[in-house]
């Protein structure tokens, strides 16, 4: 478990990334076992499809090529439906691992079934604040290119927004958007370190498969290996990606909110301190009181006749 209050604290873009690697490195088992839950089931069907249609298939040129419409149609059906399906629990298990690395990083206890639990919990919220997130970069994109990055950056976040805070999906990207201001460059450099190392995670078993197959023409080793080493890459390199948004996410939370603050004073069982009230404004002018005029003392002061 990572220490609090060490890393609890304004940090550079280096360091932001070396934490996330330690507590991606420190909770991988747990993290592991969040995607091997969703992840498992569907490497099973994916082999077993492997051996239906290996004996009517040939692999040739590093391409899978079929003798038959039926096996085709059989092979294309199951991906497009097994990679929706893993689309959707893929956002559930980097939903649970986003709970799960933040409460430990605030070192709270959080197991991986609690986690997954969380993730459940807050699959609606999740999924729509991803559609809306998808709508935006893709709109963006489109609108020459640069507004997509921006908005990829900016609403980056919201995966935290909706686990740690329960934002609704349209307050989850404002929140990510109000943190990243202002430090969208910054938030940009880390974003770009920690994908290059998911990049080399994930490109390293695809080296390793392409090598196998390179002295193998096999359809049946081709297929089990793809679906098993997909597995192991998933499960290893989209942890990653949910320990660097943990770290950045409280990072900005330091900086902006004073949030080591807050957490100190919860620690010691007290409230952090609010800011005194600003003073009232003073009157632009005072007014005296009116003097009384002199003839009414003269009147009092006259005897009665």
């Amino acid at each position: 478990m990572v220490p609090v209050m060490e890393h609890l604290r304004i940090l550079r873009v280096g360091e932001t990334v070396d934490i996330s690697a330690r507590l991606w490195a420190r909770n991988l088992w747990d993290l592991m076992k969040i995607f091997l839950v969703f992840l498992v089931p569907i490497t099973v069907i994916n082999l077993l499809v492997a051996f239906a249609v290996a004996d009517d298939a040939l692999f040739y040129d590093h391409k899978l090529y079929f003798y038959t419409q039926d096996s085709l149609n059989l092979y294309n059906t199951t991906q497009i439906i097994l990679a929706i399906v893993e689309a959707l629990v893929g956002l559930l298990a980097l939903g649970a691992c986003v709970f799960m690395l933040g409460q430990r990083y605030l070192g709270r206890s959080a197991t991986w079934t609690q986690s997954l639990k969380a993730a459940f919990s807050r699959f609606w919220l999740l999924l729509g604040a991803t559609i809306l997130f998808a709508l935006g970069f893709m709109a963006g994109l489109i609108a020459l290119i640069i507004p997509g990055i921006f908005l990829f950056v900016a609403w980056w976040l919201y995966h935290a927004a909706v686990m740690l805070e329960h934002k609704g999906p349209v307050d989850a990207l404002r929140r990510s958007y109000s943190l990243v201001q202002g430090r969208w460059w910054p938030t940009l450099g880390a974003l770009i370190v920690g994908l290059i190392v998911y990049v080399i995670f994930a490109l390293v078993p695809t080296l390793i498969l392409t090598s196998v197959i390179s002295s193998s023409s096999s359809v049946l080793t081709f297929l089990v290996l793809a679906a098993l080493i997909g597995l192991l890459s998933s499960c290893i390199s989209q942890p990653l990606l949910a320990a660097l948004e943990v770290v950045i996410y409280f990072e900005l939370r330091v900086r902006k909110e004073g949030f080591d603050l807050e957490i100190k004073a919860q620690q010691l069982g007290t409230t952090p301190p609010e800011p005194p009230p600003p003073p009232d404004a003073p009157p632009l002018f005072e007014a005296s009181p009116p003097e009384e005029p002199p003839w009414r003392h003269a009147i009092e002061d006259q005897p009665e006749e």
